[in-house]
């Protein structure tokens, strides 16, 4: 795992990151959205480690938190919505 990553998430392995986005491209155009066991399981990843690449991605405005049920749900909104880069 990095040091941490430019956002400010320690131990955030890139590697990780872009398999995450990996993932959301290959889904789009629909939105994808759940907590991170969700995500680990689509991208075959452990769940801490998703956790991490999630909360870097949100900061990076590429995911969104919603938070329900006192749980963080992350979503990739489809390509069309406006906040994607």
């Amino acid at each position: 795992m990095d040091d941490g990553d430019r956002d400010g998430h320690p131990g955030a392995d890139e590697a990780v990151v872009r398999r995450l986005l990996a993932v959301i491209a290959d889904s789009r155009p629909a939105a994808v959205a759940g907590w991170p066991a969700y995500w680990a399981g689509l991208a075959g990843l452990e769940v801490g480690e998703t956790t991490m690449a999630l909360e870097t991605l949100a900061d990076r405005g590429v995911l969104r938190r919603q938070t329900l049920g006192g749980r963080i749900l992350y979503i990739a909104d489809p390509p069309h919505a406006s906040h994607i880069p």
